[in-house]
């Protein structure tokens, strides 16, 4: 039996096909036994080809949907980059980079470390007295 699941699975005739797709070829060709299901399952699990090979299939995790503001710089999304290492002592290894959801305009500005005062000066600095009082900022809470 495991002849005809690896000749039917991959060989000449083979089509690499799934579990059950393979036990119903073998059952056309004329074979049966009680398990064959499964172990046609169990050898298309195995099947090093079709782990290579076979699309990934990312199913999300609940209704996706999307986030849009009505006007510019309304609402912004935040997040810090890094660390990224550094080419010397003392280098900038963090990026803080703030994007508007409804023009996609980025402020970003390098730090060694980030604290919270340099995150409410850069706030302060390059979101609202360039652009007025945002409606939102949304994180990730560093996830």
């Amino acid at each position: 039996m495991l002849k005809v699941m690896a000749e039917l699975h991959e060989g000449s005739c083979g089509s690499h096909s799934g579990g059950r797709a393979l036990a119903i070829r073998i059952k056309k060709q004329g074979y049966f036994w009680p398990t064959i299901i499964a172990d046609c399952e169990t050898y298309s699990a195995k099947c090093d080809k079709c782990q290579r090979h076979a699309p990934i299939i990312h199913q999300p995790a609940e209704l996706m949907f999307s986030i849009s503001a009505p006007y510019p710089f309304m609402r912004w999304s935040m997040d810090i980059m890094g660390p990224m290492v550094p080419s010397g002592d003392n280098e900038l290894r963090f990026v803080l980079v703030l994007t508007d959801y409804f023009t996609k305009w980025i402020e970003a500005e390098a730090y060694s470390q980030i604290t919270k005062e340099q995150v409410e000066k850069f706030i302060w600095q390059n979101i609202i007295c360039r652009h007025g009082i945002p409606y939102e900022i949304v994180t990730d809470n560093g996830s």
